[in-house]
């Protein structure tokens, strides 16, 4: 039997409905996505703007000193070193054994002027003496005797009456033989001098006051008059030769006659410590500049340098050969400013904190320079403020403030919040 139709075909409308139910499951996600994302915009641009703080540029604390322009001795900074103004090698002037010794002769041992080193033995020159003593005794007998002829010549001339030149009479009268005595006489009393001085030269003693460096000798030594006994130096004074900058000595005061020359303040702040110093005087100025031939130099005397004199007793003790600093007093200078070393920015500028509390940055007229401090001719007023503070960034009219000034705070959390909320 045929059929009209088949069962295998499906109908049409079936077809259409799938396709649009398949249409929607894929719109209907978008659009909730499409709704969401428009919900979440309309959320962010409708929402209250938080309001930004204003920004606040806080001004630097800083600490300052103020100028003063007053009179100040300018001082001149060297160094040098330390001399024996008097050093001497003591040698024997008679020869013999050291019979005594000193207890003072050590390395360090002090001796007043005249104070016994060493004693020689004297026996011989003892007998030296007494001999030359005999022969001057003896002389001056033959010249009695001599003087006494002569006088009986001379009655026995005028009882003659005879006429004779001037040399014939000489020799009637026995001149030549008197002065022939009385030259004996000169020269055993001579030769007894110098007896006597080298016997007196058995003793040898300080020829000043003197500090021993080095002996050579000791009891039983023998003696030439080449052996040396002791190296000494002088105690009374001490020399500096100083080095100082040859633009510096304008400012230094030299002897003048009656007049003295600068004060000095000698220092040695690792040894004696800070504030210990001892004081000299600029005695003269040599003529040689120094080894590398840029410094000149100063020669500086001090008395008493190992404080021996009970007015030093507590005094620091200068050592030959000790390297040394000084401050000599120069020239008063009128109307400066003292300035730290340290405040002296790029060699000739300093911090100057205004009347506005703003940074300036100056340049200065520096008169002199010194190794801690330099006096400011121009560039500074009396009563400004100069910063001591070092700075980072420095910027020419940045904000500066003291310890203690109140200054504008940025407003608060809390401030902020409010704001944002109204």
């Amino acid at each position: 039997m045929t059929h009209s139709g088949s069962n295998d075909t499906p109908p049409r409308h079936n077809t259409a409905v799938e396709i649009l139910f398949l249409m929607m499951k894929a719109i209907i996600p978008l659009a909730i996505l499409g709704g969401g994302i428009a919900v979440v915009y309309i959320m962010v641009e409708t929402a209250p703007q938080p309001q930004k703080a204003p920004h606040h540029r806080r001004a630097r604390l800083v600490t300052v000193v103020e100028a003063e322009r007053t009179a100040h001795p300018l001082r001149v900074e060297a160094s040098g070193k330390v001399l024996a103004a008097r050093e001497v090698t003591l040698n024997p002037q008679v020869a013999g054994e050291v019979i005594e010794v000193s207890p003072a002769l050590e390395p360090g041992g002090h001796f007043e002027s005249g104070q016994l080193i060493v004693r020689v033995e004297s026996t011989d020159y003892e007998l030296a003496e007494k001999m030359r003593q005999a022969e001057l005794t003896q002389m001056e007998a033959r010249r009695v005797m001599e003087q006494a002829s002569q006088d009986v010549a001379k009655r026995e001339y005028d009882i003659l009456g005879e006429s004779l030149n001037d040399d014939e009479k000489a020799l009637v009268l026995r001149e030549p033989q008197l002065t022939a005595a009385s030259a004996d006489v000169s020269a055993a009393r001579a030769m007894l001098e110098d007896a006597r001085l080298d016997l007196q030269r058995t003793t040898v003693s300080a020829p000043f006051d003197a500090q021993v460096v080095e002996k050579f000798v000791d009891l039983g030594t023998r003696l030439t008059i080449q052996t040396p006994i002791v190296r000494l130096v002088g105690t009374d004074t001490y020399w500096i030769d100083l080095k100082v900058e040859q633009s510096n000595l304008r400012w230094i005061k030299f002897p003048e006659g009656d007049k003295p020359g600068s004060v000095v303040m000698i220092r040695h702040p690792k040894i004696w410590g800070p504030d210990a110093y001892r004081e000299g005087h600029v005695i003269r100025l040599l003529p040689d500049l120094d080894s590398e031939g840029s410094m000149a130099r100063v020669l500086v005397a001090v008395d008493d340098p190992l404080g021996l004199k009970p007015e030093n007793a507590s005094a620091p003790k200068l050592l030959v050969g000790q390297y040394i600093q000084a401050e000599i007093e120069g020239t008063i200078l009128d109307d400066m400013v003292v300035v730290d070393r340290s405040l002296l920015r790029n060699g000739d500028f300093v911090w100057i904190m205004n009347a506005e509390n703003m940074l300036v940055v100056r340049a200065v007229d520096i008169a002199y320079r010194g190794l801690e401090d330099a006096l400011v001719r121009g560039g500074l007023e009396d009563g400004e403020r100069i910063v001591i503070t070092d700075i980072a960034t420095v910027a020419e009219g940045m904000e500066l403030r003291l310890d203690g000034d109140e200054e504008d705070s940025p407003k608060s959390a809390e401030a902020v919040t409010e704001g944002a909320k109204s």
